[in-house]
């Protein structure tokens, strides 16, 4: 208080002492204050998915060329099947021809007289006939 006292007052008032400045200090003190930055390495997905999508293209025509190689030789093989069925029906109607052929031939009245004298038969008519013949009773044919 004596320091205020012993200035001079001006107008009533009082003034209060001016505060020294702090002056800087000479050496600076360093503080360096470092966040931890953890840097971690941030994965490129880009070639891991171009990777994959050629994997899943490659897979996907290898499957398409497969598919279409076996549905033609599938195709090829009904094909060859069509064709030999075709050949076989024809084969059989031919042998059905035949056989009818044989058949009309057996069942006419000419077939069967000829197979009968071939084994051995005689129709009853022509014994009487020849029985008639040989005794004259029959002059009319």
């Amino acid at each position: 208080m004596s320091a205020l006292l012993e200035k001079p007052r001006t107008g009533g008032k009082q003034t209060l002492p001016r505060p020294e400045i702090a002056r800087k200090p000479a050496v600076k003190p360093e503080l360096k204050i470092r966040a931890r930055i953890i840097q971690r390495k941030r994965p490129n997905h880009g070639p891991v998915i171009v990777g994959k999508c050629l994997m899943f293209v490659t897979l996907l025509g290898i499957t398409f060329m497969v598919s279409s190689f076996t549905g033609q030789l599938l195709l090829e093989g009904a094909r060859q099947e069509r064709m030999e069925a075709k050949r076989r029906a024809n084969d059989a109607k031919q042998a059905e021809e035949v056989l009818a052929a044989k058949l009309r031939t057996l069942v006419s009245a000419g077939g069967i007289e000829d197979w009968a004298l071939s084994h051995g038969f005689v129709a009853p008519e022509s014994q009487i006939e020849e029985k008639a013949k040989t005794r004259g009773l029959l002059a009319s044919r």
